[in-house]
């Protein structure tokens, strides 16, 4: 299970961020130890200001990861850890400066001690489907891409798909919901894109079906 959870994480990560990198814009050299390489860099991330990349980074404790520019706050679960998956783990490099890395947007992640619990938001600029689409309609569009996929590789039985309204952080936000069970029990794996300009806030809450509530409620206004 753990394998699986891991596995999806990194894969949606890759995925997005790939997305992001896709569009066109300004043109970076990335020096990758053995050799250089060209990087699309979006065109929200080109030219932004100092102020607004110091909003979109926001501020990483041991205990919460707050991002001003969505107004959002994410808790450390109580007795779990929390950390960026960029450097050491506790420090949050400019929103801008990731694109001349390795992965594009700000990724947190966070666990509970159990383990069976996981909250894990990213920032990332908006892909060319996502631009100018209402929360709604980014949902219906990820709704009907997971179920082409889930077609294609003969996973329909595995997971059942839906549509959730699910409350964070006191108001109610169209989800795409996984649920599936095997050896651990039941799980419950939720997504939330939240669009705000050029950018969204991405939020997946994996968990078991008996702690999903807890880990949503780690979430809160900022």
């Amino acid at each position: 299970m753990k394998t699986r959870i891991i596995t999806l994480l990194l894969i949606g990560i890759i995925a997005l961020s790939l997305a992001a990198c896709g569009q066109s814009g300004a043109v970076s050299t990335v020096d990758d130890a053995s050799q250089k390489e060209e990087q699309e860099i979006p065109k929200a991330v080109v030219g932004i200001s100092e102020e607004d990349d110091k909003a979109l980074t926001g501020t990483l404790t041991e205990d919460y990861y707050i991002n001003p520019y969505f107004g959002l706050q994410f808790n450390k679960p109580e007795g779990g850890t929390i950390e960026s998956l960029y450097d050491d783990g506790t420090n949050l490099m400019p929103f801008s400066r990731t694109f001349t890395e390795s992965l594009g947007g700000i990724y947190i992640y966070a666990v509970n001690a159990s383990e069976d619990g996981r909250l894990v938001p990213s920032i990332l600029t908006a892909d060319d489907d996502e631009l100018g689409k209402t929360e709604e309609e980014i949902i219906q569009n990820e709704l009907a891409y997971q179920q082409k996929l889930s077609e294609e590789y003969g996973m329909q039985d595995e997971f059942e798909l839906s549509i959730e309204t699910i409350t964070i952080a006191g108001e109610d936000h169209p989800a795409y919901v996984e649920r599936y069970s095997n050896e651990d029990g039941a799980w419950k794996e939720a997504t939330f894109i939240i669009p705000k300009g050029d950018f969204v806030c991405n939020i997946v809450v994996i968990a078991h079906t008996d702690q999903f509530d807890e880990i949503v409620k780690l979430i809160e206004k900022r």
